[in-house]
């Protein structure tokens, strides 16, 4: 059993966010709560002012660790920075995301009924006030609603992905006991949710917890669908083949999900017929026909030769 210290480390992943990081940096350093704390940084190889702007504005922090890397995608990254955690929960943050005042102890608060795992929900960029200092004057009030908790988070998550990096804080003991993120995935977010969701119950939080920009930004990696509809049809793919003692359970239905996107996507914007292998595993798919993880893997192929962002 590792020997992990009460507190939080906050693990926030860097690639050329130099315009977004002097109010992310301020609306960290102001998180509100009574606990231990530690900030660990990975610049994922930037190439703009970011490794600078991190250097400089927590120069007067106690507790960081700043590490740069040749660039080598947001999941190397991640688990890189968990290897350096030392406290016993790690809140994820996106270098252009915004916590708001109360985020960390609400998620903190949250971790009931055994829960390793909280999550709350995002408010767009257009939803913050003026300032900083106007954030923080921003009273979230005694809110004393316990939080819902999901005993089988599984099936929500293979519907879709719900956890973006910076809504969640999870104990840093199943962190490391699901492997971190998935490095044969390029974007993290999917195969770390899907492996923490099947280790833990989850408290989910309804109320807002950071705010994010949204997809206007075409440099984001979450503007690139194609890529995003691939990485989780992916990350689904080698999640069940790294478990598959939950393929009885729940294979078909994510064989299901997995191939009507691809189709979709296909007919969409591929111009693919009814004759076509994309729907023809998506036939599958509904017919529970063959192996439902191959089904998955194969539906890769519909979104194309992948590029890295």
């Amino acid at each position: 059993m590792e020997n992990l210290q009460d507190g939080v480390s906050f693990v926030v992943t860097v690639y050329n966010k130099e315009r977004f990081l002097p109010l992310v940096l301020e609306a960290l350093s102001r998180q509100r709560g009574d606990f231990q704390r530690e900030f660990i940084f990975v610049d994922d190889g930037s190439t703009d002012g970011s490794l600078r702007i991190l250097n400089e504005a927590t120069r007067n922090w106690s507790n960081v660790t700043i590490i740069s890397q040749r660039n080598a995608g947001p999941s190397r990254a991640f688990n890189r920075a968990l290897e350096e955690a030392k406290f016993s929960q790690v809140k994820a943050l996106d270098g252009d995301d915004i916590l708001l005042p109360d985020a960390t102890i609400r998620l903190r608060d949250a971790l009931i009924d055994g829960c390793r795992l909280a999550f709350g929900h995002g408010l767009t960029y257009e939803e913050i006030p003026g300032s900083v200092d106007e954030l923080y004057c921003r009273q979230d009030g005694d809110d004393a609603s316990r939080p819902t908790v999901v005993a089988d988070f599984l099936w929500s998550s293979l519907t879709m992905s719900r956890m973006a990096p910076s809504c969640w804080l999870a104990s840093t003991s199943l962190l490391r006991d699901c492997g971190g993120c998935d490095e044969r995935i390029f974007v993290q977010d999917y195969s770390l949710e899907l492996r923490m969701v099947a280790r833990t119950p989850v408290a989910v939080l309804e109320r807002p917890i950071y705010f994010f920009q949204g997809p206007v930004d075409q440099h984001r990696v979450s503007a690139n669908v194609r890529q995003i509809l691939f990485d989780g049809n992916r990350a689904m793919a080698n999640f069940f083949s790294d478990h598959p003692h939950l393929i009885g359970r729940y294979g078909w239905f994510a064989a299901r999900r997995a191939a009507g996107r691809a189709w979709r996507w296909s007919f969409r914007h591929e111009g693919k017929t009814i004759f076509s292998a994309d729907c023809w595993r998506f036939v599958q798919s509904r017919l529970c026909i063959g192996d439902p993880v191959r089904l998955i893997s194969d539906s890769c192929a519909s979104f194309g030769e992948m590029v890295r962002v």
